[in-house]
């Protein structure tokens, strides 16, 4: 009797292994949307390098980008950035290409004044960016952009030496320019 109903349990599973091997075939003989190219970048703004992973399809660029940042010394600060960008791309040539877009972003500082003294902010960000993008090979390229960032920030600034703690909270907005150089490579 156990071996009748192993044989069952094993005649299940490779019913089971021989659908999902097929949903795999087909699933591999569609091709992905607009064959899209992957790639990871780095640009270096000053505070720490951002990571970027830039996604080509025909029409569009998709770049989610991170940026850690940390400094210690009499001041100790640390700042994390998460973004994505979306931009049109339009081919110039064999060689350029040029982008039209918008970043939006999260970005997190926090810095230790002294033993005392600390400040957080956190803050969202809008950049609407116009840029250009050179390929050395098919596969690396170097990108220039500028775009004017919107940001919407809220701090915090803590000093312990007072019982209790000493809590100034602000929020506010701003408007920057921004350019970056970024290295690309795509595979």
């Amino acid at each position: 009797m156990k071996s009748g109903k192993s044989c069952v349990k094993r005649s299940k599973a490779a019913a089971r292994v021989a659908f999902l091997s097929g949903l795999a075939a087909v699933a591999m003989q569609v091709p992905p949307a607009a064959a899209a190219d992957y790639g990871v970048g780095v640009l270096h703004n000053g505070t720490g390098s951002t990571i970027l992973f830039p996604i080509r399809t025909e029409t569009l660029n998709v770049e989610p980008e991170i940026n850690f940042f940390k400094a210690t010394g009499d001041i100790t600060s640390r700042s994390l950035s998460i973004g994505t960008g979306v931009y049109l791309r339009k081919q110039l040539g064999s060689s350029f290409e040029s982008s039209v877009g918008a970043r939006l972003g999260y970005r997190e500082r926090k810095n230790q004044l002294s033993s005392t003294l600390e400040s957080d902010s956190h803050s969202w960000f809008l950049t609407p960016t116009a840029g250009i993008q050179y390929f050395f090979t098919k596969q690396i390229s170097i990108g220039f952009d500028v775009g004017l960032e919107y940001a919407r920030s809220t701090s915090k600034t803590t000093d312990s030496t007072f019982f209790p703690n000493l809590n100034t909270n602000s929020s506010g907005h701003s408007w920057d320019t921004v350019t970056r150089i970024m290295l690309r490579a795509y595979f």
